[in-house]
């Protein structure tokens, strides 16, 4: 799912783009702009999720209290465009 700030709009533009979860239940996020990935850490850590960069640089998140895979990435996608609404100039892509 690509989830990218409008500069005319304050709406999000999501379109599909997924591959399977790895078994540990982590979904993977990809910024546009590498240089507000410990922004991006620091507000979904305080949000109590768990946030780490992998060594190809996309952010590993889980959702510990999540009970379904899908309710967690609900819960990541709102969470990602509240973070947009500050940071509207990046894109942020959602893998699964």
């Amino acid at each position: 799912m690509v989830l990218q700030a409008r500069p005319d709009s304050t709406t999000l533009r999501q379109s599909s783009r997924c591959r399977e979860l790895h078994n540990c239940g982590y979904m993977h996020v990809h910024l546009s702009d590498p240089s507000l990935v410990d922004d991006l850490l620091a507000f979904l850590r305080t949000r109590q999720c768990v946030a780490v960069v992998d060594p190809s640089g996309k952010i590993d998140v889980s959702i510990p209290d999540s009970t379904r895979e899908d309710a967690a990435r609900l819960e990541l996608g709102l969470y990602l465009q509240v973070w947009l609404g500050s940071h509207p100039d990046v894109d942020v892509v959602l893998l699964k």
